[in-house]
């Protein structure tokens, strides 16, 4: 069902990224009626794990990455003010990364980077349950890395 926040949504989420509004997939019974859209961008890497969905379903905004990770409007605020329209253009400009563990299992579960952050890296590397190494992955490639506390004294 639609709410004036989902349709808030939307109206901000093409205002963004007009090229979305042909790739989205609308359900509405009429035009001032419920409806729930889904959207997926694929990444341009090629890898499955690092698309992008979005998707209003009863009228709540929500988008996933890569393989677990997920949000909804209604829980996310990473920074005061910010939207589920901020974070996807975070995303997709390869500011807010996966994260893996090198030495966990190959099906383990990803953590995520907000690299707006000029601490973050840090931050989860000194972490008290903290693995050695992360491999970061973006949607676009872009911010590819491996990345150890000794990279980040390097800098």
């Amino acid at each position: 069902m639609a709410t004036p926040a989902s349709r808030v949504f939307a109206e901000q989420l093409f205002a963004a990224f007009p090229s979305l509004r042909t790739r989205a997939e609308l359900f509405a019974e009429r035009e001032d009626g419920p409806f729930e859209l889904t959207l997926t961008l694929p990444s341009p890497t090629g890898t499955r794990e690092r698309d992008v969905r979005v998707w209003v379903e009863q009228g709540v905004p929500s988008l996933a990455f890569g393989p677990g990770w997920h949000t909804h409007a209604d829980t996310w605020a990473a920074w005061p003010g910010e939207s589920l329209v901020d974070l996807l253009r975070a995303i997709l400009e390869d500011r807010f990364v996966l994260s893996f563990d090198v030495d966990a299992t190959p099906d383990a579960t990803p953590g995520v980077i907000d690299l707006r952050n000029p601490t973050a890296l840090e931050d989860e590397l000194t972490a008290w349950s903290a693995p050695g190494r992360l491999r970061l992955a973006s949607w676009g490639g872009t911010a590819d890395a491996e990345v150890g506390l000794e990279d980040l004294t390097a800098r």
